[in-house]
């Protein structure tokens, strides 16, 4: 009874190597295609935010918010890591942390079923360092499709520094 066995194994070993062949394959292929799709061939721009974004105002304290006015329109609701710096003319640049540390912000991109949305940002301050006179606001998003990595960068138009501080700086 034992030979039995045997060569029924025997028989039906190369279809069942086959089978497993078969599915690691398609579970290898169907998981990494999708992930080089988007790192090597997607075009897609997820995010696009009209640039130069406008300022609320043309002068700025020292800690003062920093209203700044998006025209946005955003395909995919995403976790993105936002980092902020407000670059001085003369290309000096300053972090927009008031006095923490400068790592990235987490913030949540919102779809805008291809529509344009307006909105203001409310949590972007004129840092206490920052440099008095012409600046600039540049901001990077960091985010993930599909495990792939992708950014996006907006600046703002020019705006002035006054060699003053608002009440958050003193």
């Amino acid at each position: 009874m034992s030979n039995k066995i045997r060569n029924i194994i025997d028989s039906n070993l190369e279809r069942v190597a086959a089978m497993a062949l078969f599915a690691t394959t398609f579970v290898v292929v169907g998981y990494l295609l999708p992930i080089l799709y988007t790192q090597y061939l997607d075009d897609t721009k997820y995010v696009e935010i009209a640039q130069p974004v406008s300022t609320e105002y043309q002068e700025y304290k020292r800690g003062d918010n920093l209203g700044l006015i998006l025209k946005r329109s955003v395909l995919i609701t995403a976790s993105a890591k936002q980092t902020t710096k407000i670059v001085h003319v003369n290309g000096e640049t300053v972090s927009t942390q008031l006095g923490q540390d400068d790592s990235p912000r987490n913030v949540l991109l919102t779809a805008t079923n291809n529509e344009t949305a307006v909105t203001k940002t409310n949590t972007l301050y004129v840092p206490c360092s920052a440099i008095p006179g012409s600046n600039y606001m540049e901001v990077l998003f960091t985010y993930n499709i599909r495990g792939v990595e992708k950014t996006y960068s907006y600046i703002s138009e020019v705006f002035q520094v006054l060699d003053e501080d608002s009440e958050r700086c003193q």
